[in-house]
């Protein structure tokens, strides 16, 4: 889930959402995220 803001990453845990993005992206967290959800890994 891509979110706008850091206070929204408790929606994301409650909406069931395997991995979770704040804005803006940095390489580093997208590469982790994306290994994680192909390892079927939660982040």
């Amino acid at each position: 889930m891509l979110l706008d803001r850091e206070v929204d990453v408790w929606l994301s845990a409650q909406a069931g959402a395997d991995a979770h993005l704040v804005k803006p992206l940095d390489s580093m967290n997208l590469r982790r995220a994306v290994l994680g959800l192909l390892a079927a890994e939660p982040v």
